[in-house]
């Protein structure tokens, strides 16, 4: 090996330190890896089953990895240093002495204690390991590997139970308060599915990996059970007071809407006159006993009457809905022919500006139309359909006279 190739191969073992510190603080920046260590903060989990068989050496080689990874950045600063101060006069026993640093059984391991069932009366207690860089990268990869490994299954366990189990517990908690609103809140189905809820979490804190197999199949006939007893009547319950709240709701648009039927009708007759298109709102009678029903039906939900009380607000809501759809018919009725005079006044204001813009203001037949529609928009009563006319032939011959200048 020359120096040029000595260069590269110190170069070489830099960038595979770097990379491998870059994802040993990776995976130890992870927060299931810091969960399983009990880092930041996080409290210690005592690992069981298939989990602690699995993690548990697993943590315990990461911790090695970061020994060795110490050991083998002193073996590369020391090469580096030394080809620093390579001598061109000794070059070649000084890129050996490098050399063999970098490929020769260079790195000594932290001493294993022999056991004393395996020693004889010579054998020395603690036995010295060394190996070559090369090789202490390549365990260090596969320990690497086997921790990531088990770390990112960790996770994707955790992933997949945790939130499962949440949604799990938050059925059983919906359950628990149907059952109590219900009068039911000592179902034993529930008492059960508690219990079971309780060791599963604490399986999936401590198990994630043994705990994927059994999650649903114990909880969720259990939940089952006690939703098949209680769903149908808390729906029904639900179902009704959802329909009287819209009841409600319509009621008071109908009340609204007549409201507005009738100032729309005052309105329209003091503005605009007596219109034949004009529609006199719902009668307060009707309305009023349309309330009355309402409240009858209410008063029989509170008695637990719900069947009867279910079939007379579908009688009642197909009523109150087609009172609703007249009375807004009548209301925009009502309220058209203000708008139509509103709409041909802005229109002919805005001809009339056209008009001056296009200095065709002075033509006759324009002042004409104008002059007359303008007087019938301040008369009473108002002849909408006239006006509709001299503002259409403004508009007409405003063309015409645009297109022969």
């Amino acid at each position: 090996m020359n120096l040029e190739q000595l260069d590269r191969e110190i170069e070489s073992w830099r960038s595979k330190i770097a990379a491998a510190a870059d994802n040993l603080l990776a995976l130890d920046d992870n927060l299931t890896y810091k969960r399983l260590e009990g880092k930041d903060g996080l409290p210690v989990i005592t690992l069981t089953g298939v989990t602690q068989k699995r993690v548990g050496p697993a943590l315990a080689a990461m911790h090695e990895l970061f020994k060795y990874m110490g050991l083998l950045t002193g073996v590369v600063d020391q090469a580096t240093l030394m080809r620093k101060s390579v001598s061109r006069f000794r070059a070649d026993s000084a890129i050996r002495e490098i050399e063999e640093l970098l490929t020769g059984q260079s790195i000594t391991l932290p001493s294993d204690p022999t056991p004393l069932a395996k020693r004889s009366l010579l054998t020395v207690s603690q036995t010295t390991n060394t190996i070559a860089p090369e090789r202490l990268l390549a365990s260090m990869t596969e320990s690497f590997e086997v921790a990531r490994d088990a770390v990112f299954a960790v996770e994707a366990a955790w992933n997949k139970l945790e939130p499962a189990l949440g949604r799990r517990e938050s059925d059983l908690a919906t359950l628990q308060r149907i059952a109590d609103g219900a009068g039911m809140g000592g179902l034993p189905e529930l008492a059960q599915a508690r219990q079971v809820a309780q060791a599963l979490r604490q399986q999936v804190e401590t198990d994630p990996l043994g705990a994927s197999a059994d999650f649903d199949a114990l909880l969720v006939p259990r939940l089952q059970q006690a939703q098949a007893r209680l769903t149908e009547v808390a729906n029904q319950r639900a179902q009704l007071a959802g329909d009287f709240s819209q009841a409600r709701q319509i009621l008071a648009r109908i009340q609204e809407t007549n409201a507005r039927c009738e100032a729309a009708l005052e309105d329209c007759r003091s503005k605009i006159g007596d219109v034949p298109t004009l529609r006199a709102p719902l009668d307060q009678a009707r309305i009023a006993e349309l309330a009355d029903w309402l409240s009858t039906l209410e008063g029989a939900l509170q008695q637990g009457r719900t069947q009867p009380a279910r079939v007379g607000l579908d009688r009642w809501l197909a009523t109150a809905n087609e009172y609703l759809k007249v009375e807004q018919q009548a209301c925009d009725a009502n309220s058209a022919p203000v708008e139509q005079r509103a709409e041909l006044n802005g229109r002919l204001a805005a001809l009339k500006m056209k008009a001056k813009a296009r200095g065709l203001a002075s033509d006759s037949a324009l002042q004409s139309a104008a002059l007359e529609a303008e007087t019938l928009l301040q008369q009473f009563p108002v002849r909408l359909d006239r006006i509709g006319q001299l503002v259409s032939t403004y508009e007409a011959r405003l063309a015409a006279c645009a297109k022969g200048s």
